[in-house]
């Protein structure tokens, strides 16, 4: 997107582009965005999370739920949150 290329430093504008591609259709190329994002940001919850849900919607459980012990925010563990907020 344009705010990404504007501002490539900008995490929020390369994570919702990101987001983006998966909703399009392109998991593969959302997955690679993610860890691309996580390589610069490890600590980056939200992109973890929208990695799992790519790499669980692949089939790909095992690496899936590797990611999931990564993440960090124990809000994720609130299914009540994850409804409302995500």
């Amino acid at each position: 997107g344009k705010a990404a290329s504007i501002s490539p430093e900008f995490s929020f504008a390369q994570a919702n582009q990101a987001v983006a591609i998966y909703a399009s259709g392109d998991k593969n190329g959302a997955t690679r965005r993610f860890r691309a994002l996580l390589r610069r940001f490890p600590e980056f919850d939200d992109m973890r999370a929208a990695l799992v849900a790519s790499l669980w919607a692949q089939g790909l459980r095992d690496n899936a739920e590797q990611e999931w012990l990564r993440v960090g925010d124990e809000r994720y563990n609130d299914m009540a949150w994850l409804r409302k907020n995500r």
